[in-house]
Formats: structure tokens, sequence, C-alpha cells
């Protein structure tokens, strides 16, 4: 990993870059952050295939077909956009060392982790080529030594190159590869398809079974001359790989086993390791986990590095969650970085905006009002949904006095916007650069620069119930109840955008990526449209709305976390099958707080869905709060049922996990839960 330079891009596509992870005959890899802060490896290509119409086609086509790719040993395709300036694509970031740094460091494989490599590399390569994709430049650096066990990367790129075309519409080859693992009729020029990966694979096991690969070392093109002339050097493989990795190794194509023969062969699937040790010996293990800690050493010590104090520490990073920390400081590396809003210069160009730090780059008038008169959230009964800011310094929470941004870690009210807003509304959303701040409400949609103290109301003299701004920062959307469906508006042109659908959208999100948009209808259920096009892609009649926005949208794949009349449900409405209902183990919790499930919401961090239920009163007459946890991928119970010693509003999780944050019902109070125990940290008011 290194830090940027000044040619490096500060932001591509949803994504903040962070540090260059490396590069590649294609192009640049990139450690980006989205604006949950979560982490990717962002590929931008390089501008000599940028520039060929063929190879944008090319590129297009075949990231349709990466984004259906799913299963373990394949990184999922997270956003892509084969139409920018220079074509980019982002997956999910893989903690841990190549297969080509794990044995120049630690030594081959022993033998059962070189069977465990090989099981899993040749089932993501099964999953790959039963979709009709092909990798076309596996070698030891594309295969991934991560916790769970190898996981490829780095095929989509290669594959548009072999789609490309010249102007003119004739086919233009390109050879694909890199010598050594480049299959025979690749190096010749031909077309290759899933041989070519099988080729490869034969070769990726001799290095990690030997430490040298099947042709040997020297000069590239004298490793391209003895892969199509020679046969393979498997003279220091153990004797019983050496029939199926010669069969790989065939010089031609039409003989080598696919690769789920060669999966059938060396035993089938296996299942995802829990860490390092449960499928490398100690020396591979170790050298797999020094990775990820020397990557953390090294955003620490960076110049501009600062690692985030947190609320409270409870126990060090695990190897598990150790990726998510890296990503998390990562941010620290850029310092001031090109945000997605856009200003004038004095020359009349436009050119892009710095991102914020909404707890410094605030207006003399929100810092005034707030020393003159702080509030928590409010000296009335108007409340609303708590918010933290993207970077997690600032918790936002609307009352009778307006919206207060408050420093939660120090229990400091250092904001407050005069504004007027309605029980129930004006939950305050963040811009994703934290610039600007919004609230829907009876009268348009209010939005503030934090910085400048600037004020707009779109879609004005509409009663509008929520909104969310584009991943990218140049829109926002919302709904409510004279509006059909949902509207977005564009900040640069003002241009409105009408997503025909439910009427009076309780709850509005984006996917991460931008690809969707979802909604939730009163009565209506709930819809998800294809940003681009407008099409409605799916519904989910059973959604209802509720006071929080009890909507997650986690990802551009179709997941969608919503409310019912019975509690928070998972489904892909893009795959479908079965949605994964959370419910309580005994009946009777959620019987008791039947018909008042007051809010849902996901934790991306803990893999944690929660929901907020309020009972109408204990045997004192008291209103109660009290919540349900469920893991997010089983649904299994994470706790029957906590209770609250006073009711509450809301709940809010911390974008990195930190701490849960609601504010009080009937007390004039914030309150910080710890995210796993759900134990009461503070209370401010």
């Amino acid at each position: 990993m290194y830090p940027l330079d000044r040619d490096d891009p500060r932001r591509v596509g949803p994504y903040r870059i962070a540090a260059v992870i490396g590069s590649g005959a294609m192009g640049h890899v990139y450690l980006g952050l989205d604006a949950r802060e979560r982490p990717a490896a962002v590929k931008v290509v390089r501008p000599e295939y940028a520039y060929d119409p063929g190879f944008r086609a090319g590129f297009a086509t075949e990231l349709e077909l990466a984004r259906r790719v799913h299963g373990p040993g394949v990184p999922r395709v997270l956003a892509a956009d084969a139409r920018a300036e220079e074509p980019w694509l982002a997956t999910e970031y893989v903690p841990g060392p190549s297969l080509q740094e794990l044995v120049e460091t630690a030594g081959p494989l022993p033998a059962p982790s070189a069977l465990f490599a090989a099981r899993a590399t040749a089932g993501a390569l099964a999953e790959v080529h039963g979709r009709g994709l092909a990798h076309l430049d596996l070698k030891p650096a594309n295969v991934m030594a991560a916790p769970s066990g190898p996981l490829l990367i780095d095929f989509g790129i290669a594959r548009a190159v072999d789609s490309s075309h010249t102007a003119d519409g004739n086919d233009e080859t390109h050879i694909i590869g890199s010598p050594g693992y480049m299959a025979p009729e690749a190096s010749r020029g031909e077309r290759p398809g899933p041989p070519a990966d099988v080729f490869a694979l034969g070769g990726i096991l001799v290095w990690t079974l030997t430490g040298a690969g099947p042709f040997g070392d020297g000069h590239p093109s004298s490793v391209l001359y003895r892969s199509e002339h020679q046969d393979p050097d498997l003279s220091r493989v153990p004797q019983k790989w050496r029939g199926l990795l010669a069969a790989c190794l065939d010089k031609d194509p039409e003989r080598r086993p696919t690769s789920a023969e060669v999966l059938r062969t060396l035993g089938g699937p296996v299942d995802p390791a829990p860490a390092p040790s449960g499928w490398l010996a100690p020396a591979g293990a170790a050298a797999a986990e020094a990775v990820g800690d020397r990557f953390l050493q090294t955003l620490r010590t960076t110049e501009h590095g600062r690692a985030s104090p947190g609320f409270r520490r409870r126990n060090a990073l695990s190897a598990a969650t150790a990726a998510l920390a890296l990503a998390l400081l990562a941010t620290a590396l850029t310092g001031t970085h090109s945000g997605p809003w856009p200003t004038d210069s004095e020359d009349g160009e436009t050119t892009a905006a710095r991102a914020c730090d909404p707890a410094e780059d605030l207006a003399d008038t929100f810092t005034e009002d707030a020393a003159d008169r702080p509030t928590i959230p409010g000296t009335d009964e108007r409340r609303t949904p708590t918010t933290f800011s993207n970077d997690g310094s600032v918790l936002a929470v609307g009352g009778g006095e307006g919206i207060a941004l408050w420093d939660w870690r120090n229990g400091e009210e250092i904001a407050l916007i005069d504004a007027y807003v309605v029980e129930g509304y004006a939950e305050a959303v963040f811009s994703p650069d934290d610039c600007r701040i919004g609230y829907a409400d009876f009268d348009g949609v209010h939005v503030y620069s934090l910085d400048t103290g600037e004020y707009e109301v779109f879609f004005e003299d509409n009663v509008t119930f929520d909104l969310d701004f584009s991943p990218d920062g140049s829109s926002l959307a919302a709904g409510g109840v004279i509006m059909d469906g949902v509207h977005s508006v564009d900040f640069g042109t003002g241009d409105i955008t009408t997503y025909e659908g439910p009427f009076g959208s309780d709850a509005v999100a984006y996917s991460p990526g931008g690809d969707h948009l979802v909604a939730v209808g009163e009565g209506e259920g709930l819809w998800m449209w294809d940003t681009e096009t407008g099409e409605v892609l799916a519904e989910a009649p059973d959604a209802v709305a509720g006071v929080g926005t009890n909507l997650d949208v986690p990802n551009d794949d179709g997941d969608v976390v919503y409310a019912t009349a019975d509690g928070p449900v998972h489904e892909n409405l893009l795959e479908g099958g079965d949605a994964l209902a959370y419910v309580f183990e005994e009946r009777a919790y959620r019987e008791e707080a039947s018909g008042l499930l007051r809010d849902t919401a996901l934790d991306p961090v803990h893999d944690i869905v929660h929901a907020h239920y309020r009972s109408d009163s204990d045997p004192d007459g008291e209103i109660m709060s009290f919540l349900g946890m469920w893991d997010f991928e089983t649904g299994d119970v994470l706790t029957d049922r906590v209770e609250i010693e006073r009711a509450f509003d809301d709940i809010t999780p911390h974008p990195h996990g930190e701490v849960l944050a609601a504010s009080g019902l009937t007390d004039v109070e914030i309150l910080l839960l710890d995210p796993e125990t759900l134990d009461v940290l503070e209370r401010f008011g």
C-alpha cells in the first residue's frame, strides 16, 4: 500500500480514494471508501484502453455478467462505470497477501494447505465458468490468501479486452495473460476461453507446491516459448499431483479437464476457513496476518494519519475485524480531497469542492446559536430520529429548537440549525461529503450547507416524509404525501426525475453504488427502481412504513432490509427466493409488542439487525422501550429482548460500529448504547 501521488484520483464514482494498492497491465488499483466508510478495491482502467470504444463496449458487457457471479472464492462487484472518462469497477476489498507474496514469504505450502487452496480456487473457477465468464489472467498474484481461503481477483478487465473490437468493426486480438501461466492458445493470439483458466490453475498449483512456475524463470519470451513447446517441470511436485497437473497444462485446450472436473478430482468444494490458521500452516498463517498488521501500522503512522478514538474501547481488534479497522483509518491518508459538490471558480470554470469536517467546518450562525441556547434535542415534545455524519464524528438530533449537531464523544452541542420541525419527521440526513444536511418536512425538503450557512428548499409546498442524497452527492431523492412515487432533483441543473410508484413514500434510500433507488409507500409496500432507466425492478408488498425510516439497502445486488407488521425482514428482490424474517424465539415477546414496532436498523459493521419496540406501559404505567437483535446473515436471535429503563424514539448505528444512538421520548436526553450488548453507555441531558 502506498500514499496517493498528485496524479492519483481523490474520488472515483461514490468512493473516496484513500491509498494505492497496486498497478497492473490494465489499470491501477486503489483502496476506496464508500459513504459508510466501507472498503473496496477500486480498479481504474489505463487511458490507452479507456479511449478505445471497442474496449468500452466489451468492458460494459462483461461487467453485466460479472455482477451476477456470486459464491465462495469470488469477491463481489460492488459498483462500476464503463462510461466514465476512465472506466472503473469496485470489488470487495480482500485482506491478506496474494499467493505470490505468501509463497515468497513463507515458502511452498504443505500438502494440506495446497489441497485446500486448490479446491477453493477450482471451486471459484467452476462458479465463474458456469456463469459464462473466463478470467484469462490467472496467476499467483491474482489469487488472494484471505483469512477464509483463496479468492480470485481481477477478472473482468482482462475479459473485456478479449471482447474488444476495432473502430471499423473488425475483431482485434490481444494477447492476454502472464508468461508462465498464459495458455499456449492465448500466446499464439487465438481467442482463449475457460480452458485457458484451467491451464493457469495448473501453473498456480505448481507454484504453491514448489515455489516455482511450471516453465521456469527468465525472460518473458523464453518462458512463453517453453510454455508453448516444452513439457512443464513437475519434478518437484508430489507424485499424486502430477497426473492432474499434467492434464491441466496440456498444450491442447480440448484435452484439458474442465474446472468442474478438476474440482471433483480434488475432492469437491471446501467451506470457508474461520481464520488463516484454519487452512494455512503456522508460517503461512503468520505471514498472512502480518500483511494486515503492517497495513494497519502504515495507516496509523502516515503523515496525516489519525486513529479514530472511539467512544469506549472494549477489546483489541480481532483478525476478522482488522480489515474493517484499516478502512476506518484509511480516511486519514487523503487529508483534504475532492468531494462531489460543484463550485464555480473565479474564472468561471466548475471545480470540485473539498469534503467537509462536520465538527469543524461550520458556519458562524450555526455555532453561535448553539452557544446561545443549547438543546438536547429540544425543549418540547417535537422529537426526530438521530443521525450520524458519514465520518462518524457528529450526531444530529432534531427537536423543537431546531436540528442540533453534537460532538457525541465529548457530550457537547457544537451547532444548532434554527429550523422548525414537525414531530416524527425531519430526520436529518448528511450528504456523502458531510458538507450539507437536509431534512424532509411538511413544506418541502430543507437543505443547509454546513460550512457556508446557505439554505435551499426543494419540492416546496409538498409534504415530504424522507430523503436521501445520491452516493455521488449530485442529487437528492424524496417522497411524500402528494408525490406519486419518488422524485429526485439534480443540484447542478435543477432537473427533476420522477420514479413512478407508490403514493406517499415514507422511506427513501439509494443503494451504496447508486444503481437502485428504494422506497416504502404509505400502505403500498416497497418498490425498487433502476436509477438509470427509471424501470421498476421489484416490489415487496408486505413492507410497512414506521416511525423511523425502517429501510436499509446494504448493497447494489438487490438486498433490502425492511419492516413488516411482524418485524424486520431481509430479502433479495432481484434474485428472488424466500425472505429471511427476524423474529423472537419466544413468540410471547413479539406478541407483547404487536403493532408497536417503532424502528429497524442494520448495523453493517457487526452484521446485526436491530428492532426497536415500544410497550404500552409497565405495571406502573410507564412507557418502555425494548430492543431485539438478530444476525443479519442467519436470522439467529442474538438476544430475546433487552428492555431499556426509559422509552426512547429511534435507534441509529454509528457508521464505524462504535455505538448505537437514540433520543429520549419523554425526557430531553440522548442515549448511547453498546452495539453488541445494548448496555446504556451514556446519557446526555
